[in-house]
């Protein structure tokens, strides 16, 4: 394995911006990949979340419906809900809604009455 050359920092040390609550804010018209990498960037703190639905767990699918973003286009069972992002979709496998505790998607997805076609904002 080879080394790693050591290079002398130049200039000022810089600042990471504060995480604010909007930050967690999920965009669907973003690729998934990107979508899933802000979710486990902001965990546990300000974590994603869409309207009332904070996304605890996710996984990416790679599908090219053309669909509109945000909109539910299937359902995995067992799994959740799959979401249209800008590229791609996002499988939601942990959810907790607002004011209630952390739960499988696909048991929020029963509970929540939404069809296939719906969108989540």
């Amino acid at each position: 394995m080879g080394q790693i050359a050591r290079v002398p920092q130049t200039g000022e040390a810089s600042k990471a911006p504060i995480i604010r609550r909007e930050d967690g804010v999920v965009n669907w018209s973003k690729p998934a990949e990107v979508i899933f990498n802000q979710l486990r960037g902001f965990t546990p703190w300000p974590g994603a979340h869409v309207g009332g639905l904070k996304i605890i767990k996710a996984k990416v699918s790679f599908d090219s419906e053309a669909q509109e973003p945000g909109t539910v286009i299937r359902l995995v069972r067992d799994e959740g809900p799959v979401v249209k992002c800008g590229l791609n979709s996002l499988v939601l496998l942990q959810v907790q809604p607002e004011g209630k505790k952390a739960m499988p998607a696909w048991s929020w997805w029963q509970g929540a009455r939404l069809k296939i076609g719906d969108k989540i904002v």
